[in-house]
């Protein structure tokens, strides 16, 4: 072999220069040499094989990497246009809302209407859509009898309508009412401003005679930024009305170039350019992306000469550099699939067990939320019941069991609706969901639950309202949910105290009752003067005892007994007004006394919850009544520092004294200070521009964020640490105020 003889050549040379040298030198020599051209043949062979694998995976990649280019650009201007329809759908079905709503039927009939709140309301729901559109760039109604138009920038005649959106210009206005006017329905094209615009109407007419025109105009710029295929180099994208050129992007002139001669096939491919035509599901709509393969492709032959050039030195490099951070990333990497519970030498594929163990634990997450919040909408419906069933027996009681079932009550006033739906309507749950996303969307705080063919509404209320002014908003509740078949509804009456919540339910039954003796299906509120029988005259010494005992006004308080168990528990009440007072009466006197006890008074041994629940008659409630307020003792009172200060101001010192603690509420500084509930709430709001459980929200918020930012607490210790009953419910407050989640902020 050749190095063979190169070997014999070096040794004979040597022994020529030196014949002194001895036979063992020459083999020695001979053997030094033999080693030398053995490490350079490997080394050869190896550079050699290298740099031609290298070569020919370069020439592989090309040719590759040019069908994968087509094939991703293929698959990416599939989804792009898909993407664009279905935003042109999403503009589709809220005409199809519009069409349909009861304001524009009211306003396409009226030849002459008259603005008023419902028609603000409409106009002001059609601007939102509007900013929360990309793609939409104006809504309005235009309604021929009538010559007005409702949109998002108000309720006007046609023409003032056009000048708000021209700069108070009417110039080209009866060219573009005419075009609206005499539209079809669908994808029009019209002239606005020299410019052709893109219009989705819908015509609603009868007998050949239009009544409304509905018109979506779609932001032509969004329109192609949502179907260019963003990254690609050497591309244009047009759209196409009609088989004329209504908007582009990119390469202009390349792209007018090719449509005299665009073929009509959706693919067509030459040696430098690949055409994509598409028409969408909207007729004479259609899309044509163009990659010209020419400038795409020159860097991946700039990059095969690079590979060639490099390969020799980049792959010594590259070995020893991949041992070295494979021996440096092993250790962790295989920590890593100890904790998930995987033996390094079992696991083939490191990076794929991880991936699909983080997949299970997304999964499983999710899942567990989607469980927590069912659970929590059960255990929501179940509290509503227990309290509307008068279980719990004095604010007190109630208040407890809605932080540990982490129901939140936010406003101070609440107000009962029940809703008799039949035993024909579909599955409770599905009703219940949407109920309480009409409620959600229309601002109101809702405690919800479904018992014997009834939905019941507890409304948390910020202000006291009316039950009247809830009327509308139930109109469009049930025919959201329960149309075509519109059920029967009553409201009760508006409270500020938890344990008038099952009062206002049981006038809501009273008056949902009447509403079926009639024989309408109406929504009722409870009249107090229709019925006597749950409000009347006799009330004033209820409420005399609730302001006496408020007060801590004991003489009062027994002044007040008699007149209250001879009227206001008459036995010739009705059997269900008579539970209901009762069981508020048994309520006021544990409330009481459970306060009096806290404050360190001295109370008789025999009055206890189990002693006012046993009581069988008035009598012995009665004298279940006078005992606690015959025994009551006032131990020393302790002197209040803060007696100069406001309400609001004790009442926000307190809270920042306290916002750690899970009981906190308007329930409970309100008791604190000695004023009711709705008192506190107002002037508190009043003073600092907000409600008290906002405000404890947000505080704990504020904290919870600093903690995040600043410390490696869990969540779920930084939820009992401001204050949170439980993580869950952390969570979710977090979420409602930053629109992110915890764990999001903390990333």
């Amino acid at each position: 072999m050749w190095y063979n003889e190169i070997c014999t050549a070096g040794a004979a040379n040597t022994v020529w220069q030196g014949s002194k040298l001895s036979e063992e030198d020459i083999m020695q020599t001979e053997k030094k040499h033999l080693n030398t051209f053995h490490w350079l043949r490997s080394l050869l062979w190896m550079v050699g094989i290298l740099l031609a694998v290298s070569s020919a995976l370069c020439a592989y990649m090309l040719f590759s990497l040019r069908a994968t280019m087509m094939q991703t650009s293929d698959d990416l201007t599939q989804y792009l246009q898909q993407r664009t329809d279905d935003a042109l759908e999403s503009a589709v079905q809220y005409t199809a809302i519009l069409q349909i709503s009861s304001e524009n039927r009211l306003l396409s009939r009226q030849s002459n209407p008259e603005p008023n709140a419902l028609i603000y309301r409409f106009c002001d729901q059609m601007a939102s859509y509007t900013t929360v559109s990309s793609l939409v760039d104006g809504v309005f109604i235009y309604y021929p009898q009538s010559g007005y138009i409702a949109g998002e920038n108000g309720f006007y005649p046609a023409k003032n309508y056009y000048q708000l959106g021209h700069m108070l210009s009417d110039a080209g206005y009866k060219e573009w009412l005419g075009q609206i006017g005499s539209a079809q329905g669908g994808l029009n094209c019209i002239e606005e401003d020299g410019k052709q615009e893109l219009y989705w109407l819908a015509v609603t007419e009868e007998s050949g005679v239009p009544f409304s025109v509905i018109a979506v105009k779609l932001d032509l710029d969004k329109l192609v930024h949502i179907a260019e295929s963003n990254g690609v180099q050497d591309s244009a994208v047009g759209i196409l009305y009609e088989g004329k050129l209504l908007i582009s992007s990119g390469d202009r002139e390349k792209l007018e170039a090719l449509l005299p001669n665009l073929p009509q096939a959706a693919r067509t491919e030459t040696f430098d350019t690949l055409i994509y035509q598409k028409q969408s599901d909207f007729s004479s709509l259609s899309y044509l992306d163009v990659y010209f393969h020419k400038g795409n492709l020159q860097p991946l032959w700039t990059a095969m000469a690079l590979c060639l050039s490099g390969v020799a030195a980049c792959a010594a490099f590259g070995i020893a550099a991949s041992v070295h951070i494979s021996r440096k990333n092993e250790r962790p990497l295989r920590a890593l699939l100890l904790k998930v519970g995987t033996s390094p030498e079992s696991a083939e594929d490191a990076y794929a067990t991880i991936g699909a163990h983080i997949d299970t634990l997304a999964l499983e997450k999710s899942k567990s939320e989607n469980r927590r919040q069912e659970q929590q909408s059960i255990i929501e419906s179940l509290f509503l019941n227990m309290v509307l069933r008068g279980e719990m027996h004095s604010e007190y009681a109630i208040f407890s069991a809605a932080k540990r079932y982490d129901v939140v009550f936010e406003n101070p006033y609440y107000l009962m609706c029940v809703i008799c739906a039949g035993k024909e309507q579909q599955a409770p749950e599905a009703m219940l969901s949407r109920m309480r996303f009409c409620c959600e969307k229309a601002g109101y705080v809702v405690l919800l639950s479904y018992l014997n063919s009834q939905y019941r509404i507890l409304f948390n209320l910020e202000n006291a309202e009316s039950p009247t002014v809830l009327v509308p908003f139930v109109g469009e509740l049930m025919e959201y949910v329960f149309a075509p078949a519109v059920p029967t509804a009553s409201l009760g009456e508006c409270y500020d105290s938890l344990v008038e919540i099952s009062r206002s339910y049981a006038q809501a039954v009273r008056a949902l009752r009447r509403a079926q003796s009639n024989g309408g299906r109406q929504i009722l509120c409870y009249n107090p003067a229709q019925d006597g029988m749950l409000r009347s005259s006799t009330d004033s010494s209820w409420e005399a005892l609730c302001t006496a005992l408020s007060r801590d006004d004991i003489p009062a308080a027994q002044a007040a007994v008699p007149e209250l168990f001879s009227q206001y528990l008459s036995p010739a009440l009705d059997s269900s007004v008579l539970r209901i007072r009762t069981a508020a009466v048994q309520n006021l006197i544990l409330e009481t006394a459970q306060r009096w006890r806290a404050d360190g008074r001295e109370l008789p041994p025999e009055i206890s919850e189990e002693s006012l629940m046993q009581a069988e008659d008035a009598a012995a409630l009665r004298a279940a009544v006078e005992r606690l307020l015959c025994g009551a003792h006032p131990a020393q009172q302790q002197l209040d520092v803060m007696k100069n200060h406001s309400v609001a101001e004790r009442a926000y010192a307190y809270i920042h004294q306290n916002f750690a603690d899970p009981m906190l509420g308007l329930y409970m500084i309100s008791d604190e200070l000695g004023v009711s509930n709705s008192y506190l709430s107002g002037i508190f709001k009043t003073t600092y521009g907000m409600g008290i459980v906002q405000y404890i929200n947000r505080l704990r918020i504020d904290q919870a964020k600093d903690l995040l930012a600043k410390t490696d607490m869990s969540i779920k210790k930084i939820a009992q640490t401001v204050g949170f009953s439980s993580d869950v419910s952390f969570s979710r407050v977090f979420k409602k105020y930053e629109s992110v989640p915890p764990s999001a902020m903390r990333k």
